[in-house]
């Protein structure tokens, strides 16, 4: 797997690119295949530094989506970490986890989502320097 980064001021975008060997997932129930893809990426990140949960983005109090719609976000503000939220913009119409199949996924990024007044992107940049897998993109 390979992520850009697209980094605005208020938001922007991750596209993850699948590679020869990255696993397919399937599943239309309760969403099982997005929550299969979000699970993946949570842990390919976690290797990575990023220190983030996978959730139900309503049973963490969000109003989006439904009560199945998975997100990922930091586990907790702390420095070094960047404090993100990664979420499919287009869960209604059909799983994310069907664009990552077919060889890419694009999910929508919040940063500095605990307002800690940090500089979220700074640390999104950091953590992608000398790292083959990850790039940004221009904001």
């Amino acid at each position: 797997m390979r992520v850009v980064f697209h980094l605005g001021q208020h938001g922007g975008s991750a596209t993850f690119l699948r590679e020869p060997g990255d696993p397919a997932f399937y599943g239309l129930r309760h969403a099982a295949g997005e929550h299969r893809l979000f699970h993946y990426i949570r842990a390919w990140l976690n290797v990575r530094g990023w220190d983030v949960i996978k959730k139900r983005a309503q049973a963490d109090g969000h109003l989006i989506g439904d009560e199945y719609q998975p997100y990922i976000r930091t586990r907790l503000p702390r420095p070094g970490v960047p404090h993100v939220m990664l979420w499919s913009g287009f869960y209604q119409l059909r799983g994310a986890n069907e664009d990552w199949n077919a060889g890419k996924v694009m999910l929508r990024l919040a940063h500095d989502v605990f307002c800690r007044s940090q500089d979220t992107r700074a640390e999104i940049r950091r953590l992608c320097a000398d790292r083959p897998e990850f790039e940004t993109g221009p904001e």
